[in-house]
């Protein structure tokens, strides 16, 4: 029989350093989250993913920009400033329904310019290349052999 699909691969780690404590109120449906980022960067987005179930009613404190998400499963925040010592920290809070609630563990992935970077890309390949020099040497080699062979070695061939 054919083996079963591999699963899928768990979703990269943050570089950031993110810590999270959930609160959940279950009667009135609601959630907050503080989020503690060790590592702040400009511009990083943080996604939490709630597995599924819709988030609305999205509130947030000041030190975090909203980027996206109400009505959806997956929410996205950029931290806004760094504290003295490169971290940073926000809350945020929301309703989903009981099932959402009572296991409240979102996935959290972000994107951002991480160091180390990428190595840029090498550079275009020139019509002279070392490899286009190869092959016309061997071309030059070849022909060289048979001008000596048929010709005699007083010929000229250009190459």
């Amino acid at each position: 029989p054919p083996s079963p699909p591999p699963l899928p691969s768990p979703p990269p780690t943050c570089p950031l350093g993110i810590t999270i404590i959930p609160s959940v109120n279950i009667d009135a449906q609601k959630f907050s989250i503080n989020v503690r980022v060790a590592q702040w960067m400009a511009h990083a987005v943080i996604r939490f993913d709630f597995r599924g179930h819709t988030v609305s009613r999205v509130g947030h404190s000041p030190e975090a920009l909203f980027v996206g998400g109400e009505g959806q499963p997956v929410l996205t925040f950029e931290v806004a400033r760094a504290e003295a010592d490169g971290s940073a920290q926000f809350h945020f809070s929301g309703r989903t329904d009981p099932e959402g609630l009572r296991s409240l563990d979102p996935i959290i992935t972000c994107e951002g310019r991480f160091p180390p970077y990428p190595p840029p890309p090498p550079p275009p390949s020139r019509p002279d290349s070392s490899s286009t020099k190869a092959c016309r040497a061997a071309r030059c080699a070849a022909a060289v052999a048979w001008r000596d062979t048929w010709w005699g070695a007083a010929s000229a061939v250009g190459c």
